[in-house]
């Protein structure tokens, strides 16, 4: 008999790796078993290996679930968290030095040392000051697991383009990570490039309602000042962590990876953002 309680997010964890979790209540699994006393729920197990520095900065990590025990001293606030889960907004980051994390608001950072499976970051944590409403009480539930020491449990799957990691705490919250390989690992050192894009999307063809930003290059010399223009032309291909509206026409600083056709469903570029270090707000 097994029962948990999940917060869960877009997660879809494979039966060998997990034992399968339950709803957000406590289920018995067992129906023709007679009455008995409901144990305590227990997290899903994880089969998994501790994680090197390297394997975890490989990475960039999305939070899929939490599991926890039903009387856990310090559960997770379902109500503002599980939308953010689901959105795949709790985002978890390695370097070699420094872990950083969010809810979808501010972006924490500290050090952090890593010995064999334990985790255990600094309490000096550096954060952006967002104002951040009914997440912040989010924000501080995760700040508080990310400060407390945990164990890791790591496996790499699907040709190790993606992994998932299992962070369990010391009063058995355990928070499931979904790890996606980081275009720089995968594809090797990109260059960087200038796009500016209109605010309009349009679309990629006559044929699709497939719509494409309108883009042109933009090159500046090596003391910033603008040199050339390109023309404008539709951008058939992702970019990372970047999330258009049409209220504004932005130059956007990129990392520009060149990829086989095949790898990203016919694109010869994938673009990942760096920063927008130009806007312009239409008029109303």
């Amino acid at each position: 008999m097994i029962n948990n309680q999940v917060v869960k997010g877009g997660f879809k964890t494979s039966a060998l790796l997990m034992l399968a979790l339950t709803g957000c209540q406590t289920v018995n699994t067992n129906l023709s078993a007679p009455s008995e006393r409901v144990p305590d729920a227990q997290p899903a197990i994880f089969i998994g290996k501790a994680p090197t520095v390297d394997d975890l900065q490989n990475y960039h990590w999305q939070l899929s679930s939490v599991n926890a025990y039903p009387n856990s001293t310090n559960p997770p606030p379902s109500d503002h968290l599980k939308p953010q889960i689901d959105n795949h907004k709790v985002t978890l980051d390695f370097t070699q030095n420094r872990i950083s994390y969010s809810v979808g608001c501010n972006r924490l950072s500290s050090g952090y040392r890593l010995q064999g499976d334990k985790l255990q970051a600094s309490t000096n944590a550096v954060t952006t000051l967002m104002g951040c409403g009914s997440l912040q009480q989010s924000e501080t539930w995760l700040a508080q697991q990310m400060h407390s020491d945990s164990q890791l449990s790591m496996m790499i799957m699907s040709w190790q383009t993606h992994a998932m990691l299992q962070q369990t705490l010391a009063d058995g919250i355990a928070l499931i990570w979904d790890g996606i390989l980081k275009p720089e690992v995968k594809y090797g050192k990109g260059e960087t490039v200038f796009l500016e894009v209109k605010p309009k999307w349009q679309y990629c063809d006559n044929v699709t309602d497939r719509k494409c930003l309108e883009v042109r290059d933009i090159h500046y010399d090596t003391q910033g000042l603008k040199t050339a223009v390109g023309q404008w032309h539709l951008l058939d291909a992702p970019i990372i962590n970047y999330r258009h509206d049409e209220s504004a026409q932005r130059v956007l600083r990129l990392t520009r990876y060149r990829t086989p056709p095949t790898d990203t469903k016919g694109y010869g570029s994938l673009y990942k953002l760096d920063s927008v270090i130009e806007t312009k707000t239409l008029a109303k």
